[in-house]
């Protein structure tokens, strides 16, 4: 097992990746939902009054709820955060908390897809969409972790400081 230190530039750049390529797989997954259900008649052609109501019901509630354990996995997580007496360990656990975070998010929003693609009706695309939105305005940044991760004036220094080292990751395996 070996160590990397990142700079706030690797830091901060490495959770811009993971926040994007998972908003990305979601738009990816509702647009191809989408093109199936213009291209093949029967894809999603399932005409079941009662279903289609469950399936909305059913989306809503997993929206409302994946917003509500997004924010709630995620205040939890930052009080852990706030524990820690280093900057590093403050930035490793804040990455973990935002990972959560989202994915609460991307489980409601994969929810509505699927059950689009089970019946058809597009407000579950609506429901998908908004989620994603929801998303949009939780990038991660400088300003938002300096925030919610409470931190001194010297860590803020660091954090905006793209050069300095702020975070020391553990990984296992070869590092090239």
């Amino acid at each position: 097992m070996g160590t990397q230190k990142l700079t706030s530039k690797q830091y901060f750049r490495s959770l811009t990746i993971v926040y994007f390529a998972l908003i990305a797989g979601l738009v990816f997954f509702t647009v191809i939902a989408v093109f199936l259900n213009f291209q093949l008649s029967e894809f999603a052609k399932n005409n079941n009054e009662n279903f289609k109501q469950t399936m909305l019901i059913v989306s809503l509630i997993f929206a409302f709820s994946g917003i509500a354990v997004s924010l709630l996995i995620f205040r939890k997580k930052l009080e852990k955060v706030w524990q820690k007496n280093t900057l590093s360990d403050k930035l490793n656990e804040y990455r973990g908390a935002l990972i959560a975070k989202y994915a609460a998010l991307e489980v409601a929003s994969m929810f509505a897809i699927v059950a689009f693609m089970l019946c058809g009706d597009f407000i579950l695309i609506v429901i998908a969409v908004v989620l994603i939105l929801y998303m949009t305005i939780q990038r991660p940044s400088k300003e938002r972790a300096s925030i919610h991760l409470m931190l001194t004036y010297k860590d803020q220094q660091l954090i905006n400081d793209d050069d300095a080292i702020v975070c020391e990751t553990k990984y296992q395996g070869t590092h090239y």
